[in-house]
């Protein structure tokens, strides 16, 4: 499993690294530049979303070479592995631990999955949709650290599951927090939903005996003390390195800009919601019944994220700076890679139960088709297979015009 969606993933890790030009849009390499910066003093972090650069920077103290990209590359493939270690659980696990599908039917899934990185896939879509910029990624695959955050994300959506349900074991519980925070560390992008969608879940799960669970008044209590108040805390930890700890050129803050992001990025052509288009359609034929409890999260995590979207873009990213932008928009992708992830685990479960008609089974397998379209257009790409890209077209490293001022 950990090999197949490394080799899924290796093509555009490799190349958005060592082959620059050949990947658009791509922060990979201004990620890279930062790895050697990170921590070297040693209680300034450089960047909030620290987790990638430190362990690149402690692998390529070791390795015998002196480009930190190869490390970089290394701690990607590993993080790649772990996300379908992640999604080969959740597609092979009942909540209560009784098996949903066989090994190989969930490698199989798995990897079909894996392959849903696209209809916003580096290069693949653009094949596909226009303008430029119609696109919104599922793994946001051109961003390092949010590739090395999804399967912190999926397990810790699957260990707040069945804390709320009551099934997480007392060994496991001491995990949760220390999983809150990894995934923070790798990147921002989900925890701070968690803070308030997990509590709000297990509220309603009490009030209205959700989900066949009865009232439990100690659930709320821990969805605040194992996940809301350590998510809350990163985070506020994550605002005051970006605020005063990073160097001058990158600190920056929240600033109220209605649609700036969606506007800069595509989100007014309707190519731009395909990502959504596999959730949309369960929900219109199978109505309340898929959405179950991880689903019911994932889908509360994409509506903040989205109104932060609609609300909000990050300092120093609009028009007048010169720059698109992003980074609030990466809350609601990721909240949506997660509720398609989700999505696609209770349609098993519906299907395993008889609940999920044939007719209905098909129109959802044919709503995947673009994903995997996309997907596989950008593998094939960027595995070597097809020549999509002008090979004259030479990338830099590192960036000429990208250095960190000393703090």
């Amino acid at each position: 499993m950990a090999a197949v969606h490394a080799a899924v993933f290796a093509p555009t890790i490799v190349n958005a690294l060592f082959r620059p030009a050949l990947v658009h849009p791509s922060l990979w390499v201004w990620h890279a530049a930062r790895i050697p910066e990170t921590f070297r003093v040693p209680w300034r972090p450089v960047q909030v979303h620290f987790g990638w650069a430190a362990t690149s920077r402690a692998l390529d103290a070791v390795l015998p070479t002196s480009d930190p990209r190869v490390a970089g590359a290394i701690v990607s493939l590993v993080a790649a592995a772990g996300f379908g270690v992640s999604l080969w659980h959740v597609l092979r696990r009942q909540l209560d631990g009784s098996e949903l599908s066989g090994p190989l039917a969930a490698l199989g899934l798995s990897l079909l999955v894996a392959l849903l990185e696209a209809p916003a896939a580096v290069q693949g879509w653009q094949h596909i949709a226009e303008p430029l910029h119609s696109w919104v990624p599922l793994y946001f695959p051109f961003v390092p650290t949010t590739l090395a955050s999804m399967g912190l994300n999926v397990a810790l959506v699957w260990m707040a599951v069945r804390l709320l349900r009551g099934d997480l074991e007392a060994r496991w519980r001491p995990w949760l927090p220390v999983t809150v925070v990894a995934a923070a560390v790798a990147k921002p992008n989900l925890t701070p939903m968690l803070v308030v969608v997990v509590p709000a879940v297990a509220v309603a799960m009490d009030r209205r005996g959700w989900w066949s669970i009865g009232a439990n008044d100690e659930r709320w209590r821990d969805a605040l003390r194992l996940v809301a108040l350590p998510a809350a805390a990163i985070t506020f930890l994550q605002l005051v390195v970006i605020t005063k700890l990073s160097p001058p050129r990158l600190q920056g803050s929240v600033e109220l800009h209605p649609l700036y992001e969606l506007r800069a990025l595509g989100g007014f052509h309707w190519q731009y919601w395909l990502a959504a288009l596999l959730p949309a359609l369960a929900v219109a034929l199978l109505g309340r019944r898929v959405v179950d409890l991880p689903v019911a999260i994932c889908l509360g995590s994409f509506a903040l994220g989205l109104g932060a979207t609609l609300l909000f873009a990050r300092a120093g990213t609009t028009p007048d700076k010169g720059a698109v932008g992003g980074d609030i928009l990466q809350l609601a992708g990721t909240a949506l890679a997660m509720t398609v992830i989700f999505t696609i685990r209770r349609l098993l479960v519906l299907r395993r139960a008889g609940e999920l008609a044939g007719a209905a089974a098909l129109v959802l397998a044919l709503a995947l088709v673009p994903y995997l379209v996309a997907g596989a257009s950008t593998w094939r790409c960027h595995s070597g297979l097809a020549h999509c890209y002008p090979a004259s077209i030479a990338g830099t490293w590192p960036p000429a015009e990208d250095h960190i001022d000393d703090p």
